[in-house]
């Protein structure tokens, strides 16, 4: 049976900011509007992820160390 766990990246706010600082980053230096839309609205994307993420942490109750 395939392993179904996250992996930790996934789950991780930081990640998804991360990936949509350099897709901003990336519509900036873009020179056609059609990609730079594009761009924004991938980045506006990880966003959402990242919100997710926080949500499923804050929902997720702390494991014992």
């Amino acid at each position: 049976m395939p392993d179904t766990k996250i992996p930790p990246r996934v789950e991780d706010p930081g990640y998804w900011r991360f990936r949509a600082d350099n897709t901003r980053k990336l519509a900036s230096e873009s020179k056609d509007p059609n990609a730079k839309t594009i761009l924004l609205n991938v980045a506006e994307q990880y966003e959402r992820l990242a919100r997710l993420a926080e949500e499923r942490q804050r929902q997720t109750p702390a494991k014992p160390a």
